[in-house]
C-alpha cells in the first residue's frame, strides 16, 4: 500500500514529502497537488525535500510520472528540490522531473545529507540543526 506524509521542517520555508510503499499514478497526482498547495502557502524561497527511502517501488514506465510532474510546475517560490534516495533509477527520475518542473535539483542519500545541503544553499535555515530527525523515520511520524 502506498502512502505519503507532507510536513514543514521550517515553517513556510522547507517542505518535506515522505513516500512510503508502492508507486501509484493516482497517489503521485495527489501528492503533487498537495505539495504545490503547501509551497503556495510558504514564503519565498521555499525548498522541497522528497524522501523516497520508504518507497518500495517506482514506475516501470518513466513517461507517466514525468508527465504528471511536468503538468504541475512548482510555484515560483520554489528554489530547490532535494531528493533523498540511494537508488540510481530514483535519482534519474528526480533529475528529469527537476528539469521538467523548472527547479534546481540535488540528490542525496540521507535526511542528514539533505539538511547539510540545504544549509550550504541557504545558511539562514540554521534552525534545521535543531530538528529531531528521528521523528521523520516512520510513516506514522507526526
Amino acid at each position: 500500500m502506498a502512502d505519503y506524509k507532507i510536513s514543514w521542517l521550517v515553517a513556510d520555508h522547507v517542505v518535506m514529502l515522505q513516500l512510503f510503499g508502492s508507486y501509484s499514478a493516482e497517489l503521485l497526482e495527489e501528492q503533487t497537488r498537495n505539495v504545490a498547495e503547501h509551497i503556495s502557502q510558504g514564503t519565498a524561497p521555499v525548498y522541497l525535500i522528497v524522501d523516497t527511502t520508504g518507497a518500495t517501488s517506482m514506475p516501470k514506465n518513466l513517461k507517466e510520472p514525468i508527465g504528471i510532474l511536468g503538468s504541475h510546475r512548482l510555484n515560483h517560490k520554489t528554489r530547490s528540490v532535494i531528493f533523498i534516495t540511494d537508488n540510481s533509477l530514483f535519482r534519474f527520475i528526480g533529475n528529469v522531473a527537476g528539469k521538467f518542473i523548472g527547479v534546481e535539483f540535488r540528490a542525496v542519500e540521507s535526511l542528514e545529507e539533505a539538511i547539510e545541503t540545504l544549509l550550504r544553499i541557504d545558511p539562514s535555515l540554521e534552525t534545521l540543526r535543531e530538528i529531531d530527525l528521528t521523528v521523520y523515520r516512520e510513516p506514522s511520524a507526526s
